[in-house]
């Protein structure tokens, strides 16, 4: 199945990321493009913006849970 194979790379993903230091250039370009979109971001009506908002924070919720699941700290 490439369940397990997908299994397999985010672990793999996971020990690549435990094993290198976080860049501090990589942080200060996400930075300043997320100040930039936010500088020049078009008005939007606020409930489009709190979807907006909100899509993200659900999409790392699955991605945690799914993390957590497949840790095996459900069995323990």
């Amino acid at each position: 199945m490439q369940v397990f194979e997908v299994i397999g790379a985010v672990y793999q993903y996971i020990k690549l990321l435990k094993q290198s230091e976080p860049q501090e250039w990589i942080f200060k370009e996400l930075q300043d493009i997320g100040h930039m979109e936010f500088r020049f971001a078009e008005e939007q009506p606020p409930d489009d913006y709190a979807v907006d908002l909100a899509g993200p924070n659900l999409f790392f919720s699955y991605l945690f849970l799914l993390v957590y699941l497949c840790s095996g700290a459900m069995l323990t």
